[in-house]
């Protein structure tokens, strides 16, 4: 499997600068991201889907992203967190 560091670079930072946190009462709530949402994204336009794909679970594997059914390569994971700053 190869791995486009570029890639993984973007989807990094694409997180970084999408996940949010907003005040929902006395807690907080996490704006989570998601695949559907990366592969429309106009920041990783020249990824294919693919790339995009085996950028996140590589990303999860090193502990750099946090989120749901990430193992799960499905549409509907999200992403949550990111520990990079």
């Amino acid at each position: 499997m190869d791995i486009n560091l570029d890639c993984i670079r973007c989807v990094l930072k694409y997180c970084v600068d999408n996940i949010d946190y907003e005040e929902f009462g006395n807690d907080w709530q996490t704006k989570s991201v998601n695949l559907v949402m990366m592969y429309a994204s106009s920041d990783l336009s020249s990824f294919s889907k693919k790339e995009i794909m085996r950028s996140v679970l590589k990303l999860d594997e090193c502990g750099f992203l946090a989120g749901k059914d990430l193992h799960k390569v499905s549409r509907k994971c999200s992403i949550f967190n990111t520990l990079y700053y």
